[in-house]
């Protein structure tokens, strides 16, 4: 019963995992639907993945200071479970939120309840996270959020295609068909989400989580100096940015003016907020000591990762709608390379997620040669009435991946194998 009880927590997280996913892919309705309805240009359509993504870097950067300034986890306190609750709850009051904005028609609506969401999810990712690597073996924690990324990368790769079918009663959909859909059709995806969410804190209330948090030791906290840097890098950047908008700005869109004048109050709140907690750390010496330089790395690898990931999902369909590359795809639906995109991330993390199985060496060696074509074969079957001879093609890609990740596994099995796991 114990072990049935560990396995439906963990089971419940994964399906968390999914929804962001489903969400996240499911952005890219509201670039070209937006470019439309509120005539943007390429660089405004933009602020809505921005607006969806920068909640993620304010959610932790006030979940954090709130940590200083009480001298308390709020994770450890609420625990992991009541913490990924709260970010839902979030997440579902922006979910009934965006119904609103979208009859509102205001972008600038639009985007505060994208920010509400993904705050929403940002506070779950912070619990979610964690609570995956100490839910098991330490040594298998890496494969553990690998398997969780692939649930994750179901969620994006199935989110398009379901999102086309409920908007449009179809899955071969362009940019057009998108542009031309109403408040009214797009209330019911939001409305489904909501569902979903209120689904997921009702399941999640009911589940016996186990933790070990109580196991933790209640040392005094050591905050690591090269990231409280970054951090106050990060923000000084983000200051100068919005003080260049906002005096690029017409005086005559006052409501711009207020949001980003709001925005920019923020962040230079935040920044000196940082900056006294810089010298209160330094003065009761609580920076730790040690250098991490292994976190500091993957500070910044995240940071071009996710970076790269969302450029390319939000300009996507305006790069595949340009007249050089309407000529290459022959007319195929945009929806199937977006797929194909997220499909892309489900192979690396499918395989990457093997070693969380107890298994001989032997059949997880047979398996990260196998299991890339069963990921592969999955996005095709999803995408199998709009493929075209490139998806065949896309298959030596895979051939080549799998080397690459052998040679590093035998060559270099720290840095390399690491490298070729997230790609």
């Amino acid at each position: 019963m114990k072990h049935q009880n560990k396995n439906s927590g963990l089971i419940s997280i994964m399906a968390v995992f999914f929804f962001w996913g489903f969400l996240a892919a499911s952005n890219g309705v509201f670039i070209p639907y937006c470019k439309a309805t509120f005539k943007l240009n390429q660089f405004q359509s933009q602020l809505i993945d921005s607006a969806f993504f920068g909640a993620y870097f304010i959610g932790s950067i006030f979940l954090f200071l709130i940590n200083l300034i009480f001298k308390k986890d709020v994770v450890k306190y609420l625990s992991y479970k009541n913490t990924i609750i709260w970010g839902l709850s979030v997440s579902l009051i922006g979910g009934l939120l965006m119904m609103l904005a979208l009859h509102s028609l205001s972008f600038w609506f639009i985007l505060l309840t994208f920010f509400i969401i993904a705050l929403g999810f940002s506070l779950q990712q912070i619990a979610a996270n964690p609570f995956v690597i100490n839910y098991g073996e330490l040594s298998k924690s890496a494969q553990r959020l690998n398997l969780a990324g692939s649930i994750n990368s179901i969620g994006t790769t199935i989110g398009p295609i379901i999102v086309s079918l409920i908007l449009f009663s179809k899955t071969k959909l362009d940019a057009q068909d998108i542009a031309q859909s109403t408040p009214l059709t797009l209330n019911l995806v939001y409305f489904i989400l909501a569902f979903v969410f209120a689904l997921a804190i009702i399941i999640l209330y009911n589940t016996k989580i186990e933790s070990n948090l109580s196991d933790l030791k209640n040392e005094e906290t050591k905050i690591l100096k090269s990231p409280f840097k970054i951090v106050l890098f990060v923000l000084l950047s983000l200051i100068l940015l919005f003080t260049v908008l906002l005096f690029n700005i017409s005086l005559n869109n006052l409501t711009q003016l207020i949001i980003i004048g709001l925005l920019l109050f923020f962040l230079i709140c935040i920044t000196i907020i940082f900056f006294i907690h810089y010298h209160k750390l330094k003065t009761n010496h609580q920076f730790e000591e040690k250098k991490y330089r292994q976190l500091t790395m993957g500070m910044f690898a995240i940071f071009f990762y996710v970076g790269a990931e969302v450029t390319i999902q939000s300009n996507l369909g305006a790069l595949l709608e340009t007249s050089e590359y309407k000529s290459v795809i022959n007319n195929v639906s945009i929806g199937t390379f977006i797929s194909m995109y997220w499909g892309s991330l489900l192979i690396g993390r499918w395989t990457g997620s093997i070693g969380a199985f107890k298994m001989s060496k032997f059949y997880i060696n047979i398996l990260t040669c196998i299991v890339p074509f069963i990921a592969f074969a999955f996005v095709y079957l999803l995408n199998i009435k709009m493929a075209t001879p490139i998806f065949y093609t896309y298959s030596l890609a895979i051939v080549f991946l799998v080397i690459a990740f052998f040679i590093g596994k035998h060559c270099c099995p720290i840095k390399i194998r690491i490298s070729t796991l997230s790609l």
